[in-house]
């Protein structure tokens, strides 16, 4: 009976050993891929900002190029440009959702499927490096945000799905703030940064967004882009003294006015916009636009989702600016793609773009407006 004990006791020894081996090496090997990706955006940057970097055609006809065209009307020829003259709240462009997200390898799939059962599922999808995003026509994306050792890092979730090829902000920035520069007549790009600090025992070197990091972030997004490409808050604002009290009065600026500019905008977390908007309610002196609650003297920006949602309308109709999803999780359904595109949002947030990373084996049509245009102006 003895021997048998040991005999039990030595096998489990022997599998919790090689458990604790098979958990240690995919910890490093996590570590190196994430590592990896660093060294590839840095030298990805390099490349692009080389001066002999010679820029690739674009594998479709840029949203300026097709909205600027001549089109017939009535029999009637009429220059599309003056769709330009409309403010900004008639143009809406196809945005990608998580558009850092590379899908996760099969290792970091069976431990992400421990920790959140039916996430692998949801996550099998990858997208293109921001310019060449950019040059397939996307003009608006979203970051998800780590404040990781003092610096902004883009990641999903720690270790277990962090694959990106833009996990440095700072280079990210950078990358979009590079494109903008070579294309200065560009339509208006939005950035949309999700601030995270959860699965936090999966990397204890994440640190919380306090007031003073969301500072540091507000001076990283004002550093990257030129103070004419940047339109902040202020900007919008101008003599009215909130920015709900502007659009009002005022509306946003007209969409050739907004040509080659970014606006960068914090997603609704109130957690995160109370610190940021204190000492400056109505966002003065800030690079960014938040996603407030109505009423509130910075609400200019709303994440709703739900293109269904009874709210949107009204929203629109007073001024907002609106992010929608034409599907979620990879459950694409066609109804509700067609009434994100047709609903009037101006950003239609989509996992399924016309350019993507890898081969995507769902067979799911890429999400457009009529034509195939990434971008259309609603007269």
């Amino acid at each position: 009976m003895k021997r048998v004990m040991v005999i039990v006791l030595k096998a489990l020894g022997a599998v919790v050993g090689l458990a604790l081996a098979f958990l240690l090496g995919s910890i490093v090997f996590f570590r190196l891929g994430r590592a990896a990706d660093f060294r590839d955006q840095a030298r990805r940057l390099e490349l692009l900002s080389s001066p002999a970097y010679v820029e690739e055609p674009s594998p479709v006809p840029s949203p300026e190029t097709v909205l600027m065209a001549t089109r017939n009307v009535s029999d009637r020829v009429h220059p599309a440009q003056e769709l330009l003259f409309l403010p900004l709240t008639r143009l809406s462009v196809i945005a990608t959702h998580n558009s850092y997200h590379r899908q996760p390898d099969p290792v970091r799939l069976f431990f992400l499927g421990l920790g959140a059962p039916g996430w692998p599922d949801k996550l099998r999808y990858s997208h293109e490096t921001l310019y060449d995003q950019l040059r397939a026509g996307l003009r608006s994306f979203e970051l998800d945000l780590r404040h990781r050792k003092g610096g902004f890092e883009v990641a999903h979730v720690p270790l277990v799905d962090d694959r990106t090829a833009c996990p440095d902000l700072a280079l990210a920035f950078a990358e979009l703030a590079l494109w903008s520069s070579r294309h200065p007549d560009h339509l208006p790009i939005t950035v949309i940064l999700e601030l995270k600090n959860d699965w936090g025992v999966l990397d204890p070197a994440q640190e919380d967004f306090d007031r003073d990091a969301l500072m540091s972030l507000d001076a990283l997004v004002r550093s990257s882009f030129p103070a004419t490409v940047l339109f902040t808050p202020d900007e919008l604002r101008g003599d009215r003294a909130d920015l709900p009290s502007a659009i009002r009065e005022r509306g946003w600026p007209a969409i050739i006015d907004m040509l080659g500019t970014v606006m960068v905008i914090l997603h609704r977390d109130e957690t995160y916009r109370l610190p940021y908007v204190s000492g400056a309610p109505a966002l003065e002196g800030r690079a960014m636009f938040t996603c407030a609650p109505a009423g509130s003297p910075d609400a200019a920006f709303a994440i709703v989702n739900d293109p269904a949602d009874p709210s949107l309308p009204g929203l629109l109709a007073d001024g907002w600016m609106i992010r929608t999803r034409a599907d979620a999780d990879l459950a694409a359904d066609g109804q509700v793609a067609s009434l994100a595109l047709a609903g009037g949002a101006q950003l239609v947030s989509t996992d399924f773009p016309p350019v993507s990373a890898g081969d995507r084996s769902d067979g799911q049509t890429p999400v457009r407006f009529a034509n195939g245009a990434t971008a259309i102006i609603r007269p």
